[in-house]
Order: C-alpha cells, then structure tokens, then sequence
C-alpha cells in the first residue's frame, strides 16, 4: 500500500512530473492502467501504462475536484480541491499538474 502523505510531500518537493510520480499515483488510487500497442519492427505487443498525472492537467483523478488553481509569485502554482464532504485542501508545487494531484490526494485521503 502506498503512504499518501509521503507521496504527497513527493509531489510537492518534486522540480516537475515524471513517469515514476504517475505510476505511483496510479497504485495509490488503484487506478487501471492504460493498454496501447507498440511496434517493434514487425512485432506488436500491448503495454501497459500510468497516465500522465503529473505532467498533464487533464489526467486527473477518478474523484478529483478542483476549486481552482493559479500561478503563485516566484513560479510555483498553487490548487485547492474539495473533499466529498465539502472541506478544501490546498497544494503547492513546482507545477500545475503537480499541485492538482497534490490537492485532490489531500481530499481523497481526508475523505
């Protein structure tokens, strides 16, 4: 099982995403991972991978709500996201994806 605070303080301390971040988001929320074929020279297999958490605004989390997020003095960005029950975590990190996953594994873990 993976320690969400731990993960937390990884995404917030980290310079920017990477693949390392995305697979351990994905095993955090038990999320499916991603089938696509590759080709290498006349063979084709299925791989399977993370989405793009950490580098991507748009692969959000199954249960993310965001409240809003903006670009902080000195270059870090800042998001806030709501729990289920109403209450707001905030997240700052070196980018915008990394600061809304911040957030709503904040939420999720209050939840």
């Amino acid at each position: 099982m993976t320690d969400i605070k731990a993960l937390i303080a990884k995404l917030e301390a980290a310079p920017e995403g990477s693949r390392e971040l995305d697979d351990a988001i994905m095993l955090a929320v038990g999320a499916e991972a991603i089938p696509h074929i590759e080709t290498d020279d006349d063979e084709h297999f299925e791989v399977y991978e993370s989405c793009h958490y950490t580098t991507s605004i748009d692969a959000k989390l199954p249960d993310e709500r965001i409240r809003f997020s903006m670009l902080l003095a000195g270059g870090r960005h800042e998001a806030e996201a709501i729990d289920a029950a109403g209450n707001y975590h905030l997240a700052v990190a070196a980018t915008e994806p990394l600061a809304r996953r911040s957030a709503a594994l904040k939420a999720r873990e209050a939840a």
